[in-house]
Order: C-alpha cells, then sequence, then structure tokens
C-alpha cells in the first residue's frame, strides 16, 4: 500500500460575513442539524480544495445551477485565497480546514477538489459525516481507500459522484444515445488523447501527491470507454514505453485495448511525446457501417453514406451536466448517474496498472 504525506499543519481561519457592513469576523459558526427537505429544496455545498479547476468550472457552475445548489461555504490551505472566493461568491463562512465543513450540519454536499493524494481520505470522512460527494477523478491512490469507499456507499451513507464529466458532454450523449436506439452494438472505438508533456517536478507525477497520470487522468478515459460500451470487460491489456529518465521522464505513454461482453474492442492511446499542434482528443466509434468523430468535445462528424458535421460554440466536456445529474440523484429524480460500478472499475483497472508497472502484485 502507497503510503499518504500528512495533512498539512495549518492555523484555522473562519470567517463569517456581516451582511450589512460587509466586515470580516473572526468566529465559529454552530449550526444544528439541518432539517430541510432537499428534493424540493437547494443542496448546501461546501467546497473543498480551491484551486484553478474549482474556481474555473466549478464554482462558476454552482452558481449558475441556484435552482439545485446553494455555495456555503469554502475551504483551502491558503486563507487569502479563501477569503478572496468567500468574499467573491458571498458564502456564509470560509475556513482553511475542511474538517470545519464536514463538520457542519447545515452542509448537505461536498465538491472535493484538493490534490489527489487527499482525495481518498476525504470522501471517506464526508460520507460518515453523511454528505453527498463529489470528488475530482482519481477516487483514490489507495486499494484500501477504495474497498472502504465502496462499503460506505454501498451500505447508505450517502450519495458519491466522481468527476468523470465526459460522460456528459452533448457529442458523446448524442453518440451513446444513436448506438442504443439503432442497436450500434458491438463496435469498435478508438480514443487517442494528446496528453502534451508535463515536467518530472510538476506535483501530478509525485507518486505520493499525484500517483502519476495513469492513475490521475488516463482513468478518465477508460471511463468514457467503458461508459459508452455499456458493457462487462471480458479481457484487458496495456503496453507503455517504460522510464529512461532521459527522453521518457515519466509513466504517462501507454495504449490500453479493453474487450467486453458484448463484442465490442475499444483501445485507447494516451502519450505526452506528441507534437503541440495535435489537438488533444480524438474520439472514433465505428458501428453499423456509421463512423462517429468526436474532436476535442466541440465538433461531432458523422460518416454513412455522407459527411455530416456538427459544430458546438463552445467546448464541453460535460461538467455543468455532471452537476446537473448529480443533484437529481440527490433529489431521487431520474439521472443519468444511476451507479457507482463504472467509477470503481476505471479506478480499479488505473490502481491495477501502475502495480504492474511498479512490479506489485495486488
Amino acid at each position: 500500500m502507497r503510503k499518504t504525506k500528512n495533512l498539512p499543519q495549518i492555523s484555522i481561519i473562519i470567517i463569517g460575513f456581516n451582511e450589512e457592513k460587509r466586515k470580516i469576523e473572526s468566529h465559529k459558526i454552530v449550526l444544528n442539524k439541518s432539517t430541510r427537505d432537499l428534493v424540493n429544496g437547494v443542496i448546501n455545498v461546501g467546497v473543498i480544495g480551491l484551486g484553478g479547476f474549482a474556481n474555473g468550472t466549478h464554482l462558476p457552475n454552482l452558481k449558475a445551477l441556484s435552482k439545485y445548489y446553494k455555495i456555503v461555504a469554502v475551504a483551502d490551505k491558503k486563507p487569502e485565497v479563501a477569503r478572496m472566493i468567500g468574499l467573491k461568491y458571498d458564502v456564509d463562512f470560509v475556513t482553511t480546514d475542511y474538517k470545519d465543513i464536514l463538520e457542519n450540519d447545515n452542509i448537505d454536499m461536498v465538491v472535493i477538489t484538493t490534490r489527489h493524494n487527499l482525495h481518498g481520505e476525504i470522501v471517506i470522512e464526508a460520507l460518515k459525516k453523511g454528505k453527498h460527494v463529489l470528488v475530482e477523478k482519481p477516487l483514490t491512490l489507495e486499494w484500501d481507500e477504495l474497498n472502504v469507499i465502496k462499503n460506505l456507499v454501498e451500505n447508505g451513507a450517502a450519495k458519491l459522484c466522481v468527476g468523470f464529466n465526459r460522460r456528459y458532454s452533448p457529442e458523446v450523449l448524442k453518440v451513446k444515445e444513436i448506438l442504443k436506439s439503432e442497436d450500434g452494438y458491438p463496435c469498435y472505438l478508438y480514443y487517442r488523447v494528446n496528453a502534451g508533456h508535463l515536467p518530472k517536478s510538476v506535483w501530478v507525477n509525485d507518486p505520493l501527491v499525484g500517483g502519476g497520470r495513469i492513475i490521475g487522468e488516463v482513468c478518465h478515459f477508460i471511463d468514457l470507454l467503458n461508459y459508452v460500451m455499456d458493457s462487462e470487460i471480458v479481457d484487458f491489456q496495456f503496453v507503455n514505453i517504460p522510464v529512461d529518465s532521459n527522453k521518457i521522464q515519466n509513466n504517462d505513454n501507454i495504449s490500453v485495448n479493453i474487450k467486453y461482453k458484448n463484442g465490442g474492442i475499444a483501445q485507447m492511446a494516451y502519450f505526452s511525446i506528441g507534437g503541440k499542434s495535435l489537438p488533444k482528443e480524438s474520439i472514433q466509434i465505428h458501428a453499423n457501417h456509421k463512423s462517429y468523430f468526436i474532436e476535442d468535445f466541440n465538433k461531432l462528424n458523422f460518416y454513412g453514406t455522407k459527411k455530416e458535421s456538427q459544430k458546438y460554440k463552445l467546448q464541453d466536456k460535460g461538467h455543468k451536466r455532471e452537476l446537473e445529474e448529480f443533484a437529481k440523484l440527490i433529489k431521487n429524480q431520474e439521472s443519468l448517474i444511476s451507479s457507482n460500478q463504472l467509477d470503481y472499475l476505471a479506478t480499479e483497472l488505473t490502481l491495477n496498472i501502475m502495480d504492474v508497472i511498479n512490479g506489485k502484485n495486488n
């Protein structure tokens, strides 16, 4: 089992906002257990980790989805960041200690966007407190944490959503709808990811903090293959370019092949040694003598007897739709999120890959 680094020792700063004078007052907010109706009311959210992704994606989307969510609290180890974001989103309190969010009975759900090594333990703590959880990928870096999370969710602790947002992009949903309506299985999927180079010093490549890009990022793309294919895996293989500490500095060049019970096959190529001018992501789905090409989540090409194209004004990787679907799940409404089995599967496959690469037996 890989050990995670200890949480940083940070002094707690909790800041409340005076509504009339907008003065900052230091105090601990203690609230009674919420009796609000989540089915008909809004979901109170605490966001843990306020880096660029949370600030640029989740927080704006949560605010835009005000019919579902209210941002109540934010946490970050940097007090100045927590304060700035708290003021921007007019939250009830900010803190440098995420446990204050978990202890707050008025918060129904947490969004976790910390560094990867903290995901699993915060998910476990949040589920034990009965908080619904949206955690960015990866779900965890550890096998034992994964098993604990499974048990908590299966025993009804709370709802869990892992940030595999590409499932909910308009292009993916459109192609999957066509495959289902036209009996498009078995099919062939090819997913090419030109990930780009990351220096070895970047935290994602630290095995104890980021877990490396295979666990931290490749899980995203394996999950999408599994989601589109919608079938059990019967065979799984991979090959990778080994690290030589010269041209190849990290384990981030890999090819994965998957065979499914419905007869379909999928291949994923993830590499960091490609050209910078090559677009990042390209997905090909071939079935029933038709082909569908998704290009960087802003264009969908159809190839049958003739070529048709559908271009989108903005790139949409499904982040906002993911939040909508999770809100529906929490409110016991019909949702595209039906179970967490795919979340676990993508996590297990990437943990297995790294165990093999590192010469470990699971």
